[in-house]
């Protein structure tokens, strides 16, 4: 379906309420239809041959899932394969938990699900429980809002701290150059990708008289959203120079109020430009009660540091500033749109104070249960009890 057609269909669906709600259960039944009955994992849990087992039976089964989550063990062995002793059996046990409960490969290492017991196992958030989670939440139709970062930007500049501009045809090049005049550097982020991709450092010096080519250059990559450098504060550049560090906050819109109840801080590792996990970022859970970071940092591998691995700063113990702030304006810019009950907002801190880096109407839930390897299932189960889900 191309962008116009969807774009006629999304328009139809937002002005009726029924085809709203039947949008979010289709969305839902994507990932319920792949839910397995407990009492047939719990059996293959039991041993080697019944997962060897299962895993065959399931992968033939659902061929599309079984190639996503084999590409996602091949990125894991590319990356990270220095690390893991890779055999057979592990990655039958790793197909084996995104089989079963809905984690992605690399869910398996971020909470170390290799040495966990079924209950265990159960009691974490996977990626297909938060994925159901968020279409009983949040209306698919208005989720466009924060899956489009330029329509982010337009809805919420007030609150980012600095100017930035869409681009998405020829048309655009006059107020891409007007932007552009007079700053040493520029930030580019495809609208509709996630976890830093596509996030890059862009030096106008290099282009400088090649305007036009940066600008053509940067259309070939489809619509992209052009921002002024974010300038952190010292205490956060301490972590890392190299990229903006940030706090990732997650608000639950309740009956009784939103409510900010998980939070974590982010930094990259050096030279990087950005901190998520993907890229070799490291995660640090945050009491939300005092704003200090109360764990140790993790990375996607579950690889626990005390400190910074470049700059030793250690992660326990750093002293959020301002972080009432922080905590109500999460809550502000929630509020803003009622029919979104989650979503996870980045962060960043300047000299000016905290602005807002992005939203996150999609946010995954790793960071909360990763940094202090703990699963969160039944407190979520407790949130949405609070709530007027849409199905």
């Amino acid at each position: 379906m191309n962008n116009s057609i969807r774009n006629l269909a999304l328009s139809i669906i937002k002005k009726n309420k029924i085809l709203r709600r039947l949008n979010n259960l289709r969305l839902q039944r994507s990932f319920t239809q792949y839910i397995i009955p407990e009492q047939e994992i719990y059996a293959a849990e039991t041993n080697l041959e019944a997962k060897v087992s299962f895993v065959n039976k399931y992968m033939a089964k659902w061929p599309s899932l079984a190639n996503r989550f084999q590409k996602g063990i091949e990125t894991i062995i590319s990356k990270h394969g220095e690390v893991v002793s890779w055999n057979n059996e592990l990655k039958t046990e790793i197909l084996f938990c995104c089989f079963a409960y809905g984690f992605e490969p690399d869910e398996f290492f971020s909470y170390n699900l290799r040495d966990r017991n079924p209950v265990e196992r159960k009691s974490f958030m996977s990626d297909r429980d938060t994925m159901i989670m968020i279409f009983q939440m949040n209306d698919r139709s208005d989720i466009s809002l924060f899956n489009d970062k330029a329509e982010t930007y337009e809805f919420y500049k007030d609150y980012y701290g600095r100017q930035a501009i869409a681009i998405n045809n020829s048309e655009d090049f006059g107020a891409f150059e007007a932007f552009i005049k007079g700053k040493e550097c520029i930030v580019k982020k495809a609208v509709h990708e996630a976890m830093g991709r596509s996030i890059e450092l862009i030096d106008l010096k290099d282009w400088k008289g090649k305007e036009k080519a940066l600008f053509e250059k940067l259309l070939q990559q489809g619509k992209m959203l052009i921002e002024e450098r974010v300038i952190q504060a010292d205490c956060m550049r301490e972590y890392n120079a190299s990229s903006v560090n940030t706090v990732r906050c997650i608000t639950f819109a309740t009956n009784s109020g939103i409510i900010v109840p998980y939070a974590f801080f982010k930094t990259g590792r050096n030279q990087s430009f950005v901190d998520n996990g993907g890229a070799g970022g490291i995660f640090i859970g945050i009491d939300v009660k005092k704003g200090i970071t109360s764990t140790d940092g993790y990375d996607e591998m579950g690889i626990r540091y005390e400190e910074h691995p470049n700059s030793h700063k250690p992660f326990k113990g750093f002293v959020l500033p301002y972080w009432e702030q922080v905590v109500a304006m999460s809550k502000e810019l929630s509020a803003k749109v009622p029919s979104i009950k989650f979503v996870g907002w980045d962060f960043a801190y300047t000299d000016a104070g905290w602005i807002v880096i992005e939203g996150n109407g999609m946010s995954q839930l790793i960071g909360p249960q990763s940094t202090f390897q703990r699963g969160i299932k039944a407190e979520i189960s407790s949130i949405m009890s609070q709530m007027d889900l849409i199905s």
